[in-house]
């Protein structure tokens, strides 16, 4: 025989104190927590290296541009443009270099500036378009470098004291036939 359960008035009913959701425990919080920062670990040296990759592709990119100026320059003029082995690219009066690309051949200057400039964005020495030829200005590639370190390139990463590209790690070198190579130092 089935006894019957007891059965609560509709008021009783009404005002008998309602449970919420669970709330999680400290240490259920604590594991929750040591598990994202396991996971965060594991993931931050990818992403470290995601981004330098993203960085030298668009150093790459740069120098290709470069390329397409030039090549262009060479054309209107029969001739490269005059200041090789240099980083300077304007003075007061006078466009040098790579700067004599801007901003007929290359319109936007922030192509001569490497992502992985440590110096020159970071010491606020990078200029304008419109002022190219207007004053001081250097930028993060070397046109025409002398030296060892990219025989035969045409433009190259600019290592030297006011400025390091890809923390003087590697160096990307635009040559005369067009190409672009990335070294190990």
């Amino acid at each position: 025989m089935k006894l019957p359960t007891p059965q609560l008035p509709a008021m009783a009913r009404a005002r008998a104190p309602r449970r919420g959701p669970r709330a999680f425990t400290l240490v259920e919080m604590l594991v929750i927590l040591a598990i994202i920062s396991i996971l965060v670990g594991l993931a931050l040296p990818a992403m470290i290296k995601v981004r330098r990759l993203a960085l030298r592709v668009a150093c790459t990119n740069n120098l290709r541009q470069i390329n397409v100026g030039l090549e262009n320059y060479k054309v209107s003029w029969h001739r490269a443009p005059p200041g090789r082995s240099t980083n300077r690219i304007s003075r007061p009066g006078e466009k040098i270099g790579l700067g004599q690309l801007a901003p007929d051949y290359i319109g936007d200057v922030n192509v001569f500036y490497c992502p992985a400039a440590s110096k020159i964005r970071l010491g606020k020495m990078s200029i304008h378009t419109d002022m190219v030829g207007v004053v001081d200005g250097v930028c993060s590639y070397i046109y025409e470098p002398s030296g060892d370190q990219c025989r035969g390139a045409l433009v190259a990463d600019y290592n030297g004291p006011d400025n390091e590209n890809h923390k003087g790690k590697r160096l990307n070198c635009l040559f005369k036939d067009g190409s672009v190579r990335s070294f190990e130092r």
